[in-house]
């Protein structure tokens, strides 16, 4: 599981890594805005502390929180 990127054993999968810095995934941030605590990317960095660090993750956790956005509006 190590060597293929896998989670482990009762660890939940967090997809592709978005926020290198605190190692939060695509499927974290996507958990995080499903619960709807997170619409935003200051929300979503209070949830999983995705983009609280450098700060260079912010544009692509933007992106997301956006074309979730429009998935739920739709």
């Amino acid at each position: 599981r190590v060597l293929a990127g896998r989670a482990g054993a009762g660890q939940p999968d967090k997809g592709a890594i978005v926020c290198a810095c605190n190692s939060v995934g695509l499927n974290d941030i996507v958990r995080a805005l499903a619960a709807g605590t997170a619409p935003t990317v200051a929300a979503i960095g209070a949830a999983t502390t995705a983009g609280t660090n450098c700060g260079s993750c912010r544009a692509e956790i933007k992106e997301i929180v956006d074309v979730n956005r429009l998935e739920a509006a739709e």
